[in-house]
């Protein structure tokens, strides 16, 4: 209750009567929508197809959320060190064709792979991973078909879906595989300690297929379908902006809005679109109504953090993963720390995956992961680029989903005039997001 009294003070500091801004500063539109990742991106440009006039309010300065690219200037190659590849489904191939960008085939850049305990710096050239073939696990999978299109859980809930990861493992001798579930989940933080269900959304079936060939990236740059919706919504994509108050009901939406000029511009909207991650911090300036502070007030995220380093010592083309040697944890690294020095299609160029079960400060993410090559190779490598994937993987107790959670969740939307799309409402894949997204798009067009 304290976010919702909050809320309303803010929200009173600021005015919601277009007469009280200048008429450049008022925008009306059909749909607002609050996000420019990939759901946000997607939904705002489907919209505007779709003959429904959109505004779309990023805080970044550039759409697009976790897919991002960085040019290497000795090159001009672009290196995706966000989203590397996406599903090779209809929608995915309509949607980049929709901008004319041409898809290929995805294709790992390393040509070796080491393993090494990154706490301590030590490689370890003769260790190798119990062969994985996946029927066990997907035999999981199947019992659950469900969980890929969305979070409308059986009643009561399997329990299975609810231990801790670990003891699912134990329970369907899921051992083999548990490494490796635990690096491509690497959002969940301590894997073994994730609500099974999470998991299970996280690794689908869908994404295990892309493992054994399938899936596909853009011919140059993944980042470019973003770069080209952003230039399609030209003004339309109102970027460097954050929403200070808000006031949503029957009537309609009106956001307070602060532009990268610290100009305040009001936007009246009849219905809105939330596609940026539910914490509660994040949607306390829309003023939460007390059905809706409970519901995302239970939120909690890992931290997942993302970059590019140069003069790591580290082989070209030679991916590194992180390892303990500690049966018991399935030889997962410890976190928080640096999982995997990952190559990239420019020699001498790494991405760096770091995880943590919390939010860590930049600069102690970046201190850590550069110490950690240090202990490795002795260099002292440096950051080309880097970026926060937190807060990643929303989720609630086994107790909260058990009771109904998701169920309360999904009946949020269209209250207040109010519709959610992205990751919490489905998985973090960018294919499933945007297929959800287009379900949720049918409520959001006038006819």
């Amino acid at each position: 209750m304290f976010t919702f009294f909050f809320s309303l003070a803010a929200a009173s500091a600021y005015s919601f009567q277009p007469s009280q801004y200048s008429s450049s500063n008022v925008i009306y539109r059909d749909v607002a929508v609050i996000g420019g990742g990939a759901a946000g991106t997607y939904a705002a440009i489907r919209l505007g197809d779709l003959g429904q006039s959109v505004v779309l309010i990023e805080k970044k300065a550039v759409l697009g959320g976790q897919t991002e690219a960085y040019r290497d200037p000795d090159t001009s190659n672009i290196i995706d060190y966000g989203v590397e590849n996406f599903q090779n489904t209809t929608l995915v191939r309509d949607f980049f064709a929709r901008f004319n960008i041409p898809l290929v085939p995805y294709a790992s850049d390393a040509k070796g792979m080491q393993f090494a305990d990154l706490s301590s710096g030590v490689v370890y050239p003769n260790f190798t991973l119990p062969a994985a073939d996946w029927s066990a696990y997907i035999a999981q999978l199947d019992k659950y078909p469900y969980l890929a299109y969305t979070w409308e859980l059986p009643d009561p809930v399997p329990e299975d879906l609810l231990l801790p990861f670990g003891d699912f493992v134990s329970k369907y001798s899921l051992a083999n595989e548990a490494y490796l579930l635990g690096t491509y989940g690497a959002g969940n933080g301590v894997v073994l300690n994730q609500t099974t269900v999470y998991v299970l959304k996280s690794v689908d079936k869908a994404y295990i297929e892309g493992l054994q060939g399938g899936d596909v990236m853009a011919e140059h740059d993944n980042h470019a379908i973003y770069d080209k919706a952003q230039a399609a919504l030209g003004s339309n994509a109102l970027v460097s902006s954050m929403v200070v108050a808000a006031s949503r009901n029957s009537s309609g939406i009106r956001l307070v809005v602060r532009s990268a000029s610290g100009d305040l511009k009001l936007i009246v909207a009849k219905k809105l679109l939330v596609a940026m991650p539910q914490t509660a911090a994040n949607m306390q300036p829309l003023g939460m109504d007390s059905s809706e502070s409970s519901v995302f007030g239970q939120f909690t995220y890992n931290a997942l953090y993302v970059g590019l380093v140069t003069n790591t010592g580290v082989a070209d083309f030679v991916d590194t993963l992180g390892i303990s040697l500690d049966t018991e944890s399935y030889n997962l690294p410890a976190l928080p720390g640096l999982i995997y020095l990952q190559s990239t299609g420019v020699a001498g160029v790494f991405r760096t995956w770091y995880s943590s079960a919390h939010e860590v400060a930049e600069a102690d993410v970046k201190s850590a992961t550069l110490a950690a090559i240090q202990r490795l190779t002795g260099m002292e490598a440096q950051f080309l680029v880097f970026g926060s994937h937190t807060p990643y993987q929303l989720a609630v107790s086994p107790a909260a989903i058990r009771q109904g959670f998701y169920k309360s969740l999904y009946a949020l939307q269209g209250h207040r005039k109010t519709w959610y799309t992205g990751a919490a409402f489905l998985a973090h894949h960018t294919a499933s997001l945007w297929n959800y997204t287009e379900a949720i798009i049918a409520n959001l067009v006038d006819t």
